[in-house]
C-alpha cells in the first residue's frame, strides 16, 4: 500500500469535533459499512464452509474446516460455524490444547454424534441463520452474581450441617469456608463502592 493511500484513511480511535447532524450522518455511514462488511464476511465464511464440506465428501480431507475456524476470531460466531459443520456433515472440529490450533477429523459412522454429509441442507440453511445465531450471551450483573453466590453459600451451609453424608472433618472445613464466604458477601450490603 502506498504512503499516499495510507495517509488518506482515517485514523482509528480518533474523533474530530463536528456538528451533531454531521456526526449522526457519519455514524450512520459507519454503521452501514459495518453491516455490509459483516454480510460479506458471513457469505465468505458460508462459501468456504460449503467448499470444505464438498472437498471432505469427495476426498476425505476436512482439514480446511480447522483452518477456516482458525482464521475466525474467537467468538460465538466461530462456535456457530463449528455447529454448522457438526449439523450438516461428519466433520468434527476441536481445539488442540497442546498447540492452541483447531483440529478437524471425520467422525466414525458408529459415533452417536455422526451426521452424514447434507450439502443441500447446508446450502439452504446458512450458518449465520441458524436458530442459535439469534441467542445473545447472557450478561451477568452484580446482582446476579450476588444471588448466585448466596445460593452457593446456602448449599454449603446445608453440607456443613449434614451429619449423615458428610464426614466430620469435611463439615468443619466447609463450615469455615462458609464463614469466609459470608464475610465476603457483606461487601454487597455496604454503601461503599466496590474496590477490586
Amino acid at each position: 500500500m502506498s504512503t499516499r493511500a495510507r495517509a488518506a484513511r482515517p485514523a482509528i480511535n480518533t474523533v474530530a469535533p463536528v456538528a451533531e447532524q454531521a456526526s449522526s450522518k457519519a455514524i450512520n455511514t459507519q454503521i452501514t459499512a459495518v453491516r455490509t462488511a459483516f454480510g460479506k464476511i458471513n457469505n465468505l465464511v458460508q462459501s468456504a464452509a460449503l467448499a470444505v464440506m464438498v472437498h471432505a465428501q469427495q476426498y476425505g480431507d476436512c482439514t480446511g474446516a480447522a483452518r477456516l475456524l482458525d482464521a475466525m476470531p474467537k467468538s460465538s460466531r466461530r462456535g456457530l460455524v463449528q455447529t454448522f459443520f457438526q449439523r450438516y456433515s461428519p466433520i468434527a472440529v476441536h481445539l488442540d490444547t497442546k498447540t492452541g490450533k483447531m483440529k478437524a477429523h471425520l467422525r466414525n459412522t458408529e459415533s452417536k454424534a455422526y451426521s452424514p454429509f447434507n450439502i443441500e441442507a447446508a446450502r439452504a440453511n446458512p450458518w449465520y441463520a441458524m436458530p442459535e445465531a439469534d441467542k445473545e450471551p447472557e450478561i451477568l450483573t452484580l446482582e446476579d452474581f450476588k444471588s448466585s453466590a448466596e445460593r452457593f453459600v446456602a448449599r454449603m451451609k446445608k453440607m456443613a450441617e449434614d451429619t449423615e453424608h458428610v464426614a466430620k472433618a469435611d463439615r468443619k472445613v466447609v463450615g469455615e469456608t462458609v464463614k469466609k464466604l459470608e464475610a465476603m458477601l457483606t461487601v454487597f450490603e455496604s454503601d461503599e463502592p466496590l474496590k477490586f
